[in-house]
């Protein structure tokens, strides 16, 4: 059937010619709102979700109600799931943003739009499983191929703009994961369906890929910080959606849209075959390709969330995992390519009927037992890593990702001040240095963490890096505003520079050594504090002049901290280290008690510090909001 005979045919239906309409409508008012201001691009992209998501969902639940037969029901239920999910998560998306304002990832949204996912795979698995024998393993390996390329880039995008929550992490990578999964079915559909007379395939395949596009563009667009609400792209959205509500729209109008669901025969399936040299070479390529993305996908984490003594057992086993699950996949495809070549000679031989060569039969069925053995074993050694592997990866998860609250509440210890004769003092004191003259600071690195360890500290004081975040993101008021914090002090020292009467350290050389060398030394240890408590920050000063000469740092239980955590307690420490007492504000970074995914430096630690540079003699970090 030539293309034009093809369209003509697609067009001929009336339900298709409204299909078609529906998709120029959507875009013609995309397209028309972005010439508008932005709040009613806003507004107006919101509530182009309610509709089009309200069709999707009605029509699904109607044709599921009105369904009988067992095997449809069953596509069927999943399918209405999927819509009924993506609505709740789109109407709480626009609540969330037209009506409160806020920060609309992470939110409740997502866990909706996960389950979304969820209804569609289960769709998909109840039309492609039952022909999954039918289609041919090279249609499975290069939609494989397919999905893990596709995979790749979307993972180290995703890595770039990785939040600092780890539920956002977990988020922010399980889109394009899910995606990947969607592109194999969509692949498989594609090369492994006939489209004669199969509409549905039509709309599901063309639904699912508008739909990865557009959450490709999203990444691609967040990395870049230019993804807006109403972006031209979210065209492809929309359109999903659509195609997704006509497949229903159809069922309601004709049944038969379903038939090739319902009656499951050899007719509308491809027969595609690859030489088996080109197989092989595909099963290694997945193999190999999808241990990179699992390493990369680790490490765009940096396990950050790991302790040193929990990286020194984890990340091991993943890496053994990895490469048993990979030695033996390319094992069991040699297995496999003899075992084909040694049925091909039985059957040769059998097929001679000669006495001679019975011996010879003989021999071939004993190397092709001996084959079935060691692929048994080859099976289970396989099976047994994937378990491993999988076990280990949970464990990292939950670790990572399922903390309590309490868990992640740093307690901090004492902070004294000692005059040159050891006797402890109560006064301000400040680093008494010329503009711009360097601050040595020395690490002194006794559990022997590893570099990467090592840099956290170093970032934790050197960072110029500055962060915008939401208000409520740090519960300070008013929750809808935003405010500049800084991840290292160096940064935020420079940004008050020009603001202090008397000079404030800005410049630091952070070193390692084995020696207590330098203005500021950080301690790690490996003791534990019976109050559990994991900082304790001692200067020494000049009680007549008010001048720090010296501080010392200590890091405790420095051994079983994660990079997170010992970035958040260094920050602390280090606040005390140039002069700073407590805060007032229980969310703040120089609370006794604080969030390690909350502390970083805030506007009213730069006040106090300003305040003390400038003479005001008082050492106390007040946040007013």
């Amino acid at each position: 059937m030539s293309q034009n005979t093809l369209l003509g045919s697609f067009l001929s239906n009336r339900e298709n010619r409204i299909l078609i309409s529906s998709l120029v409508a959507i875009a013609a008012i995309i397209v028309a709102v972005n010439f508008a201001e932005r709040e009613t691009t806003d507004l107006v992209a919101n509530l182009l979700y309610i509709p089009v998501n309200l069709f999707f969902a009605t029509t699904s639940v109607i044709l599921t109600i009105r369904t009988k037969e067992k095997t449809l029901r069953k596509f069927l239920v999943f399918y209405s799931f999927a819509a009924i999910s993506w609505f709740v998560a789109e109407q709480y998306w626009t609540v969330l943003e037209l009506v409160y304002h806020e920060d609309v990832f992470p939110s409740l949204a997502d866990l909706f739009y996960l389950l979304g996912y969820v209804g569609l795979f289960g769709a998909l698995i109840s039309i492609v499983f039952p022909r999954l024998r039918q289609i041919s393993i090279d249609v499975k390996l290069i939609g494989i191929i397919v999905s893990v390329f596709f995979l790749i880039p979307s993972v180290v995008l995703t890595s770039t703009v990785l939040e600092d929550d780890p539920l956002a992490r977990a988020l922010s990578l399980s889109y394009p994961i899910l995606d990947s999964g969607l592109l194999w079915f969509a692949s498989v559909i594609l090369m492994g369906f006939t489209w004669k007379k199969n509409e549905l395939m039509y709309y599901l395949t063309f639904g699912i890929l508008f739909f990865i596009i557009a959450d490709t563009y999203f990444v691609v667009s967040s990395a870049d910080e230019t993804y807006y609400v109403g972006d031209p792209f979210e065209i492809f959205w929309l359109w999903s959606y659509v195609l997704f509500a006509f497949a229903a729209y159809r069922g309601i109008k004709s049944a038969s849209i379903f038939d090739n669901i319902l009656k499951r025969t050899d007719i509308d399936i491809r027969k595609v075959r690859l030489p088996l040299k080109y197989r092989t070479l595909l099963t290694t390529g997945i193999v190999v390709v999808t241990s990179l993305i699992t390493i990369s996908l680790l490490n765009s984490f940096k396990f950050s969330l790991l302790s040193s003594n929990e990286e020194k057992v984890i990340i091991p086993a993943i890496y053994i995992s990895l490469i048993f699950v990979s030695i033996s996949t390319i094992t069991g495809l040699l297995f496999s390519k003899k075992y084909t070549s040694l049925k091909s000679e039985f059957e040769h031989k059998l097929a001679g009927d000669m006495p001679s060569i019975s011996y010879e039969i003989a021999m071939v069925e004993r190397q092709i037992q001996m084959l079935e053995t060691r692929n048994k074993k080859n099976s289970i050694i396989t099976l047994m890593s994937i378990v491993i592997l999988v076990s280990v990866l949970l464990t990292y998860s939950s670790m990572s990702f399922i903390e309590s609250s309490e868990s992640s509440r740093l307690a901090t210890g004492r902070f004294t001040i000692e005059n040159l004769k050891g006797d402890k003092i109560s006064t301000w004191v400040t680093w008494h240095v010329p503009k711009d003259e360097q601050l040595q600071v020395t690490i002194i690195n006794s559990p022997g963490l590893s570099d990467e360890r090592i840099n956290a500290i170093k970032e934790a004081i050197v960072s110029e890096r500055s962060i915008i975040l939401e208000n409520s993101f740090v519960n300070k008021y008013p929750p809808n505003e935003k405010s500049v914090f800084y991840e290292g002090w160096s940064g935020a020292l420079r940004s008050i520079s020009e603001k202090t009467e008397y000079p404030i350290p800005t410049n630091f050389l952070v070193t390692t050594s084995e020696k207590s060398i330098g203005d500021i030394i950080i301690i790690l240890s490996t003791a534990r504090e019976a109050d559990n408590t994991y900082g304790f920050t001692r200067s020494i000063a000049d009680e007549e002049s008010n001048q720090m000469l010296k501080s010392f740092i200590t890091i405790y239980n420095a051994d079983n901290l994660n990079q997170v955590e010992l970035s958040a307690i260094v920050r602390h420490e280090f606040g005390h280290a140039l002069g700073l007492v407590h805060s007032t504000d229980s969310e703040d970074l120089m609370y006794p008690i604080f969030h390690s995914t909350h502390a970083v430096i805030s506007e009213c630690d730069l006040d106090a510090m300003i305040s003390l540079y400038n003479g005001a003699k008082s050492t106390e970090v007040v946040c007013r909001h």
